[in-house]
Formats: structure tokens, sequence, C-alpha cells
């Protein structure tokens, strides 16, 4: 099969999580013997000789972008890294009624809504996602697959012998759903080492994360880390913590996982559904149930691993994860 992978949004972020998603689906589709590529709009690109595209996220710029690929006849499958963090209702409000519903960039929700009867087939990347993607814009629920997401990073062969005891967490770290202020707070109050790694978008956002790391001996900033850092850093820490007010997948948390980690895990939309109950789930607007979680896994009070690896390796590996995104992308294209 020739598939074409394209974004309906700048991607402006260097580590974008939705461009990092659609490498790793041109990769998957390579390695089980495809034709994938990247669209890149200022190439020559022969759109009729695709056998699918696969549109990545749900802007506004969607529907304009579906009206311009009809006329070549090739199936059309969204996959809208729907990360919901609202209710149900309050989706089925936006996107049945526009602006008049409760909900912020509810023009965007009515837009996906209005365009979604000109798309083949939908991927998501859990139940839950594929529960609020019916129930909120009408699909049926036969035209959305599952695809989950594979961790990225080189896994641990064996479980690692020598565990350093302290937390880890890498994101964005000013974007503020990653809520690394209650992390900071959890660290502070019940006195666990935590190590931070990843942007935080330039002058202001560094003298934020100072001020709120402040004081604290038992804090660290790592930086940026290159991917051979951020392996090596799994590999040491014990616990990975990701307790955001809400997260679609949470890939991090998973490489974490398949490197060892004990996880604590917010509680709030799907990637729990990861892990099979094998890792800490906390409401993310509490710092004691994040910091009490965290110290019990440092202290060998509770444990998942190495259970929870095995879990992670058998079922998300890159190639399991790779032959269900080439079953579903078949089932569409055929």
């Amino acid at each position: 099969m020739k598939i074409g992978i394209m974004s309906c949004y700048v991607e402006t972020l260097r580590k974008s999580g939705v461009k990092i998603q659609g490498i790793m689906w041109r990769d998957a589709l390579v390695s089980r013997g495809h034709d994938a590529r990247l669209i890149n709009y200022w190439d020559d690109t022969d759109f009729a000789s695709f056998d699918a595209f696969i549109i990545l996220r749900w802007t506004s710029s969607l529907k304009n972008m579906l009206g311009d690929l009809k006329v070549f006849r090739v199936p059309l499958i969204s996959a809208p890294v729907f990360d919901p963090n609202k209710s149900i209702t309050a989706y089925r409000l936006a996107a049945k009624y526009g602006h008049f519903s409760p909900l912020h960039m509810s023009t965007v929700t009515h837009d996906y809504y209005r365009a979604v009867k000109d798309i083949d087939a939908f991927f998501a990347r859990s139940e839950y996602e594929k529960n609020y993607l019916a129930k909120c814009f009408d699909i049926p629920e036969q035209k959305i697959k599952i695809v989950p997401l594979s961790f990225r990073i080189e896994p641990a062969e064996k479980m690692p012998e020598h565990k350093e005891n302290f937390c880890f967490h890498v994101s964005n770290l000013t974007s503020g759903y990653k809520n690394v202020a209650r992390i900071i707070a959890a660290a502070k109050k019940y006195n666990f080492p935590l190590m931070l790694g990843g942007p935080v978008n330039g002058e202001q956002g560094q003298k934020w994360l100072d001020e709120q790391i402040a004081g604290s001996e038992n804090i660290k900033y790592l930086g940026i880390l290159s991917d051979e850092e951020l392996r090596n850093t799994y590999l040491r820490a014990r616990v990975f913590a990701l307790p955001s007010l809400w997260e679609g997948v949470g890939m991090v948390a998973l490489e974490a996982a398949s490197c060892g980690c004990e996880v604590v895990m917010t509680n709030v939309g799907a990637p729990k559904s990861y892990y099979a109950g094998l890792a800490e789930l906390v409401n993310p607007l509490s710092v004691d149930e994040i910091g009490r979680a965290v110290k019990n896994l440092l202290d060998g009070t509770k444990h998942h691993q190495p259970e929870l690896m095995t879990h992670i390796k058998t079922n998300y590996s890159f190639a399991n994860c790779a032959r269900l995104l080439e079953e579903a992308v078949a089932g569409v294209a055929e």
C-alpha cells in the first residue's frame, strides 16, 4: 500500500507528540513493507496515486483539507489525537451547536462534527477515545478502529538490576495540563528526589520553573534530553510520574515502564487502560495522592515491576503496534 500521513495543524513544537506519532506511524508502515510518506505540501505530490491518507489532528482547517482531497477518490482516515478534557455532554453540545455551547474551542468541535461525513474511517488510540468520538460526534462505532501507540525508546532487555531512588518526569514542563507545579509541590511536601526533563519555552518558562524549585535541593532540572540521555534516565529512575490534568496516551510513561520504572499515572482519561492495573493511579488535583503514590513506590511499600515492563513490552512494542496499524489501514484501503 501507498499511504500518505499529514497534519492539519502547524506543528511548531520540536518534540510535538503529534509529530512524533506521525513519524512513528510512517516508520511502522515502512517496516511492514509499505510505501508510507509524510506529506510535504511543497513537494510535487501525485495525490491520486495513494491508497489512503491519514490526517492527524482535528483543527478547523480539516474541513477545507477534506474538500481538496476528496477529488482524488482516495480513502480518508482521521486520527484526531483527541485528548478530551471535558465531559461527553459538553463535547456533544459543542459539536451540535457550536458557539452556543459552554465548551472552549467550540468552533473547532463544531467544525469537526460537520467534517465527519466526509471521512471514511477514524483511528482512536484507546477504547476511551473511541467512546468519546462515537458519542460526541455521532460516528458509527464500526467506522472507528483502535490503533494503540507503541513506546518509542528501545526498551530494557531485562529488568535493570540497580535502580536509583528518585522520581523522574519529562514533558513540555510549562504546559499547564502536565501538572508540573503539583509534582514539584508533592516532592517538596513528601521530600522525595525529583528529576525533571524537557523544554521550558524560553526565559519566562525558565524563570517560572526556577521559582517553583527554589530552595529544594531534592529537585533538579536536567534540561532538554537527547533520546540516549532520556533512555539512560529511564533506566536509572525507580519511579516515573505523569499525573497530568488530562492525557491521551502519555508515551513517555510507556517508555519509562518498558525500561523498568514504576509508574504514577493520572486517573483522568485514556492512559490507565494501557497499564492493566499495574500503575498507581492518582487524582491529578491532589498533591497528597501524587506524593503518597511516589513515596510508596520509592520505599518499596508497593511495586509492579517487572510485571509492568513485561506487559508493556508484550502489548505495545513497535512490531505489535505496527501490525495493528497495518491491519487498520488495510481494512479502509481495500
